[in-house]
């Protein structure tokens, strides 16, 4: 079956609550970030919540990119 749909594909097919009550909303250097916990001491950076365009635009702040729990 193909769905040609122009919805995104999160509201099409949601993902689990388990995975969004990971997350959490941290303040690192002044920028608001939704981080996610890693095994060891780290954060790993989700999304930025910043409305600062350079704040997306610096390296540090890149989804993926783990920064360490103070």
């Amino acid at each position: 079956m193909i769905l040609y749909t122009m919805m995104p594909q999160e509201l099409v097919f949601p993902v689990a609550d388990t995975e969004f009550s990971k997350q959490l909303e941290v303040t690192y250097d002044g920028v608001p970030l939704m981080v996610e916990r890693t095994d060891d001491d780290h954060y790993r950076v989700v999304r930025v919540l910043s409305s600062d365009p350079l704040h997306f635009l610096n390296q540090q702040y890149i989804p993926g990119t783990k920064i360490p729990i103070r």
